[in-house]
C-alpha cells in the first residue's frame, strides 16, 4: 500500500480539537492487545520489540493514548525513548509489521520534513482521523481497519488521569535499594499494567527453549544469558521463561546489560522467594525492571586521595648527653 501522508495544519487541528489527557490505562491495554496479536500471528514479540525497540512502542502508545494520532520525528523519538535513531527505525519497521498502527509521513515543508505520523487503528478516532486528516472515503477505510479484540474498549470506557512515565522514575545510584526500586517501580500487579500474559502460556522443554533461542536470538549475549538462567538454581516460573528472558535483553546487548539484566533478575527472584512478591508475568516484570534500572546514573568511584608524602624524623635519644 502506499504510504499516507498529510499536511501538519490538518494533523495538529485534528489533535487540538480533539485534545485529551494522556490515558494511562488505555497505553497499557493497547500494549497488551499488541502482544497478544503478534502471539496470535505465530510471532515472537521479544523478536520484533527488543528491549530498547519496546521502550520506543511504550513511548509511541503514549502519546496516541490521547487522540489516536501523533507525529513525532525519529530524533525526538529516539531521545524520549533514550536509544539511537536506527534504533527507532527498526522499530517502525516492526511496528508497520504488526499493521495495527498505521505509519503515515508528514508532507514535506522544509521544517517538518522527516516527521512521521501514527495513526492506532483501534484507537475510537480512527474513523475520524482518517476522515478529516488524511481525507479517507469509508471504503478506503474499512480497508485499512482491523477487528478489535475482546478486552480493548473505547478511550472513553477507561479512567483519565495524568500520564507519570513508566520509564522514567528517580534517578539515584545503581546500588541494591535502586535495584529493589526498579522491580517495584515496573512490577505488574502494582502499576496495573500489561496483566494478561504475554507469552503462551505452554511450557516448552529446555531443548524446546533452545531451538527457539536458536531461531530468534541474533547476539552472543543472549544465548550466555539463556545458559546463566538454566546453570542456576532458579524457580521454574524463570526456568520456563529462559529463552523468553534471553530475548528481551535484546539484539543489541552489550556486555554492561548483560550483567545489570543478572543483577536485576537475581534481585527479582530474591523479591519473589524470600519476600513473596506476586507478578502475573515475570518476563514483563523484568523487562520493565531492566528498563527502569538502565536509566539510573552509574555509581561514581570516589577519588582517592593523593597520598601524603612521608616525613623524615630525626631520632633523638633524649638518654644520651648532648653539648
Amino acid at each position: 500500500m502506499t504510504t499516507l501522508n498529510a499536511y501538519d495544519e490538518q494533523v495538529q487541528l485534528f489533535i487540538n480539537t480533539h485534545k485529551n489527557r494522556n490515558n494511562k490505562n488505555y497505553s497499557n491495554e493497547r500494549m497488551k492487545q499488541l502482544q497478544q496479536y503478534v502471539q496470535q500471528k505465530g510471532y515472537v514479540f521479544e523478536q520484533l520489540f527488543p528491549i530498547k525497540q519496546y521502550n520506543v512502542l511504550t513511548q509511541l502508545l503514549i502519546k496516541l493514548s490521547q487522540t489516536g494520532i501523533t507525529k513525532i520525528a525519529a530524533e525526538t523519538l529516539a531521545v524520549k525513548a533514550e536509544c539511537g535513531v536506527a534504533t527507532v527505525y527498526n522499530a517502525v519497521k516492526s511496528i508497520k509489521a504488526t499493521d495495527q498502527i498505521v505509519v503515515a509521513r508528514l508532507k514535506s515543508r522544509g521544517k517538518n520534513n522527516g516527521f512521521y505520523i501514527f495513526v492506532d487503528k483501534l484507537h475510537a478516532n480512527f474513523k475520524a482521523i482518517m476522515h478529516d486528516v488524511f481525507s479517507l472515503d469509508n471504503q478506503a477505510i474499512k480497508e485499512l481497519d482491523i477487528v478489535p479484540f475482546i478486552g480493548l474498549d473505547n478511550s472513553e470506557n477507561f479512567d483519565t488521569s495524568a500520564l507519570n512515565d513508566d520509564f522514567e522514575g528517580a534517578k539515584g545510584f545503581k546500588d541494591s535499594k535502586n535495584l529493589k526500586q526498579a522491580i517495584n517501580n515496573y512490577n505488574i500487579s502494582d502499576k496495573d499494567a500489561i496483566k494478561g500474559e504475554i507469552e503462551s502460556q505452554r511450557s516448552e522443554t529446555p531443548e524446546q527453549q533452545l531451538e527457539l533461542l536458536n531461531t530468534y536470538a541474533t547476539n552472543e549475549y543472549q544465548k550466555a544469558f539463556f545458559n546463566f538462567i538454566h546453570m542456576m538454581p532458579y524457580p521454574k516460573i524463570v526456568s520456563d521463561s529462559a529463552y523468553k528472558l534471553a530475548l528481551r535483553i535484546g539484539s543489541d546487548c552489550t556486555a554492561n546489560r548483560f550483567m545489570q539484566a543478572k543483577n536485576v533478575l537475581q534481585r527479582l527472584v530474591m523479591d519473589v522467594i524470600e519476600d513473596g512478591l506476586q507478578v502475573d508475568n515475570f518476563v514483563a516484570t523484568f523487562t520493565g525492571a531492566l528498563v527502569n534500572y538502565e536509566s539510573y546514573p552509574v555509581i561514581q568511584d570516589a577519588p582517592k586521595r593523593a597520598a601524603t608524602p612521608s616525613r623524615t624524623v630525626v631520632f633523638y635519644n633524649w638518654l644520651e648527653e648532648r653539648e
